[in-house]
């Protein structure tokens, strides 16, 4: 098993295409680390100047939008729930824990695509260019095989993952130095814990995208079909929203357990028509330990469903 763990670390790390995307990604995590310097950047003095007198010219006639609200018959909290609010023109400054979550879900969207697209494409490329019969000759074990394949493309997800939070953290800290100051930089144990979990998904992408070239044979046609999936998923959530008597099916879909590990939980509401005639608001909520044991249990099925198929397949 060394053997073969050695042997497919060597192809892993080889690949022209493993050292494109690792490039990419990482202009992508230098691209992203400066759009939020952008968006989250404090206001100077001068901006907050002018937005506390552009706050206080506003005033009268936001007074004359809130009386003739109610004179229309609304209550005066619903009218005063759409004027604007100092907070839209002076914003404060991003807390150290708001930029490291923002960090992790940009560096985790980068990661998962790359990871995703490079596994697939180790194992694809082989069924497609002969090579996989070819070893297989010379290790006719499938087992072995396949678990020394998967766990490589495990490995080098994660060697991906890292990089890319790295570099994306790495930036965000300085932002949040100079921003902040020294000080600034505590109190972002939950956006921590958050990285950590996006860099599992990171690994799962890459494991995931392997299963899918095994299964199929390729690269292309799994990547296509995993696109068609989501867009059958979000048809699929938002019809289930829309049917009281099924909506709480929504817990069962992928995307949203995902979007509970990632962020810690996940919570959507649906209307029931009461006895009454009056609409009851219902809320669904997955929790973190919850969407952890399904997708483990997802993963070990569509990980289980491929070493079956990768054994009794024929490769040529």
């Amino acid at each position: 098993m060394s053997n073969l763990l050695k042997a497919e670390v060597n192809r892993w790390f080889s690949r022209r295409l493993w050292w494109a995307m690792l490039l990419a990604a990482v202009a992508l995590a230098g691209l992203s680390v400066l759009s939020i310097s952008q968006v989250y950047a404090p206001q100077t003095p001068a901006e907050i100047a002018q937005a506390e007198k552009d706050w206080q010219n506003i005033q009268s006639s936001a007074q004359q939008d809130l009386q003739e609200c109610i004179d229309d018959g609304n209550s005066a909290e619903d009218c005063r729930e759409m004027l604007p609010s100092r907070s839209n023109f002076i914003r404060d400054p991003p807390t150290y824990q708001t930029l490291v979550e923002v960090g992790a879900q940009s560096a985790g969207q980068i990661a998962q695509l790359a990871a995703l697209i490079v596994a697939a494409s180790f194992i694809g490329a082989e069924f497609k260019s002969g090579s996989l019969a070819t070893w297989l000759t010379y290790v006719p074990r499938r087992v072995p095989v396949f678990a020394s394949k998967a766990l490589v493309a495990v490995l080098g997800s994660a060697v991906l993952g890292v990089v890319v939070h790295a570099l994306v953290q790495g930036g965000i800290a300085l932002l949040a130095a100079n921003w902040l100051g020294a000080a600034g930089l505590t109190g972002a144990t939950e956006g921590w814990q958050m990285v950590g979990r996006t860099l599992v998904v990171v690994v799962g992408s890459g494991l995931f995208g392997f299963c899918l070239a095994a299964l199929f044979g390729s690269t292309i046609a799994p990547l296509a079909g995993l696109l068609g999936v989501f867009v059958v998923l979000m048809l699929v959530g938002g019809l289930l929203q829309s049917v009281p008597v099924v909506a709480w099916l929504i817990v069962l879909l992928p995307d949203n357990n995902l979007n509970a590990y990632i962020y810690g939980s996940w919570q959507t509401s649906y209307y029931e028509r009461a006895a009454s005639g009056s609409d009851i608001e219902r809320v669904l909520r997955i929790e973190l330990g919850q969407a952890s044991l399904y997708l483990a249990c997802l993963m070990a099925v569509i990980v289980a469903v491929t070493l079956w198929r990768f054994t009794r397949r024929e490769v040529r």
